[in-house]
């Protein structure tokens, strides 16, 4: 029988018994002086030491089939590879992977894609891997629900989706809206199942998460992680996020940049929403995504991390928690979390930037305290949402100049082709501070 058994499967089967075992005792220990002598302790004993004995015999009949006293983790073990909740950090995920052949490891991400795929730590292809097979299992998913609310329709309206009797049926405009839902999710799941696709995570439940690099990141050597803000999800990622970060990579127009749109975070579904929410989860998460970058890319980075509107806020937030870049940018920002890049606690060399339009409506964003009814700081207060506005020179980060645009257009035009913005992005991206037009300037870019 104990041949039948996966032996790491069998020693836990043991390790699950000894505990059993323990349990009762440790309980029986602390209820035995309340109970007088009589068969149901007696019974209670024995069953003690059943579970210890089997346990034990367990144990000694795996060993004589296995070799090492105890399996160690890797590719056969039963649970899989490491979740994302069972590592301490990025580093111990990416020495767990380094310890396995490409085989075994290419084995894992395609058996356990959930475990592997939003892992930080991981490599880069297997992520790219298991997360492709996350997006078609989507697909799949909604076109299964598609086909069977079809069916449903068509089988109690008893009619064609033509059928002119639609206006007189009260439930079925509900059902139909239903369909066109799930086929405009749909044509989105196809763009997400394409194998050129590159995803370091892809979450579908909620609202979504994503994170997508654009670009040949094992190749790179310059890497911007893009942090949008409020209202961003999985069912505007393709209109509005990911448009924008290639157009930024279209921008650079060299093969050592890659560009990363990080939805990695469930963001507030607009600004007010968001002043009632403190961006700890998304942090963290941004935080150990870039170290997850350091610990699975074999060779240096540079590393800017640039935050947008309420992204911004998660970007300060995220550097506080011991996140780290080369180049921190805020755009659009209602205010970082900080008063000071001090406050920041970055490395020496690590420089930040700050961008804003002023016509940018984000600027209205002031502390609340400043929006009475009769108010004693607005607009003369340069405080926002979130903190002091990065752009007052008291903050203590590098203006940068950025085009005038439309009121109705300014909190969006950062990434904009062609513009002056993008421009001093992308030399903030590849290093070349000596390129970027600080605030006030008008002249344009010099050729190298």
């Amino acid at each position: 029988m104990y041949r039948m058994i996966d032996p790491p499967v069998a020693w836990s089967v043991a390790d699950s018994f000894e505990q059993t075992a323990a349990t009762i005792a440790a309980l029986m220990s602390r209820i035995h002086p309340l109970l007088p002598e009589g068969d149901h302790l007696q019974l209670v004993d024995r069953s003690v030491a059943w579970w210890a004995a089997t346990a034990a015999d367990l144990k000694q009949r795996i060993a004589a089939l296995e070799p090492l006293p105890r399996p160690v983790v890797g590719p056969e073990w039963i649970q899989g590879p490491p979740r994302p909740d069972d590592v301490e950090s990025p580093a111990e995920a990416a020495a767990f992977f380094a310890a396995l052949s490409s085989r075994h490891a290419l084995e894992l991400a395609e058996r356990f894609p959930e475990q592997v795929g939003p892992l930080d730590g991981a490599p880069v292809a297997l992520r790219y891997a298991a997360n492709h097979l996350l997006a078609v299992r989507h697909l799949e998913d909604l076109e299964l629900r598609r086909r069977a609310l079809a069916a449903t329709r068509n089988a109690r309206y008893g009619s064609t989706p033509n059928d002119p009797w639609d206006g007189f049926l009260s439930a079925r405009p509900s059902v139909d809206l239903q369909l066109v839902d799930l086929d405009a999710r749909i044509v989105d799941a196809e763009r997400w199942a394409e194998g050129h696709r590159q995803f370091l995570l892809f979450d579908p439940s909620g609202d979504g998460a994503i994170i997508e690099v654009i670009g040949e990141l094992e190749l790179s050597r310059h890497v911007a992680v893009v942090i949008p803000g409020v209202g961003n999800d999985l069912t505007n990622y393709e209109q509005g996020l990911r448009p924008r970060a290639t157009d930024f990579y279209l921008g650079a127009n060299r093969p050592d940049v890659a560009i990363i749109a990080w939805l990695g975070y469930d963001t507030p579904d607009n600004l007010l929403a968001a002043t009632n929410r403190h961006p700890v989860d998304a942090a963290a998460s941004l935080s150990d995504f870039l170290a997850g970058l350091d610990a699975s890319v074999r060779h240096n980075l540079h590393t800017s991390v640039i935050g947008h509107s309420y992204g911004s806020l998660v970007t300060g937030e995220a550097m506080r928690v011991g996140a780290r870049a080369d180049e921190v940018v805020f755009i659009g920002s209602a205010g970082v979390g900080v008063d000071h890049v001090s406050e920041l606690a970055l490395p020496a060399g690590t420089q930040v930037w700050v961008g804003s339009a002023a016509s940018d409506p984000i600027r209205l964003a002031r502390d609340l305290e400043c929006l009475e009814l009769a108010p004693i700081c607005f607009p003369s207060s340069d405080r926002l949402f979130f903190g002091l506005d990065p752009t007052d020179p008291a903050f203590g980060a590098i203006t940068f100049a950025v085009d005038a645009a439309p009121i109705r257009d300014a909190h969006a035009s950062y990434f904009e082709p062609g513009s002056l913005s993008l421009r001093n992005l992308t030399s903030i991206v590849l290093g070349q501070n000596h390129r970027v037009i600080k605030s006030g300037r008008q002249t344009d870019l010099v050729s190298e």
